[in-house]
């Protein structure tokens, strides 16, 4: 399998250590990506919150373009992060985000990790298909008759 950051190489070329602090690494990525997230900016910026300084809103729109809390909320509620409020603020006063996994995120990454990578994760549903109709018979006169004859008026 190829390493999560791959998808990341070019946002990761420009990447300015002083303003957005270190890249996430790919166990980082790795953990966001098995907990559900596609490779983008949502999932880029949970690794961002995952790392151990955790991740300013500030930083993560430079990095991201906009701020992405929607999928560390949901994260949240279906209970495979906890959000750490002990984080506070960094030294210019913005509010660090930070999260860590909790058991069962733990453990749907160890599950993810543990699964072949050639491998989907659920076979696809077959499509049945649909039936068709079944088809009329013709009735018996119709088709020994021949069809009408067009006539050609003609004015005179």
């Amino acid at each position: 399998m190829s390493k999560p950051s791959n998808a990341y190489v070019n946002l990761f070329k420009g990447w300015n250590v002083k303003v957005l602090g270190p890249k996430p690494t790919d166990e980082q990525l790795a953990a966001i990506h098995a907990l559900g997230a596609r490779p983008g900016k949502q999932a880029l910026a949970n690794a961002m919150y995952l790392r151990d300084g955790g991740a300013t809103s500030g930083q993560v729109t430079i990095a991201c373009g906009a701020p992405q809390l929607n999928k560390m909320r949901e994260f949240v509620t279906r209970k495979l992060v906890r959000r750490d409020m002990n984080a506070g603020a960094n030294e210019a006063g913005h509010t660090v985000y930070k999260i860590a996994l909790t058991a069962t995120g733990e453990a749907k990454v160890k599950k993810a990790s543990e699964q072949p990578a050639d491998v989907p994760a659920k076979p696809a549903k077959a499509r049945r298909a649909k039936a068709k109709p079944a088809e009329q018979p013709a009735p018996q006169g119709a088709a020994e008759q021949p069809a009408p004859a067009e006539t050609a008026q003609v004015t005179a």
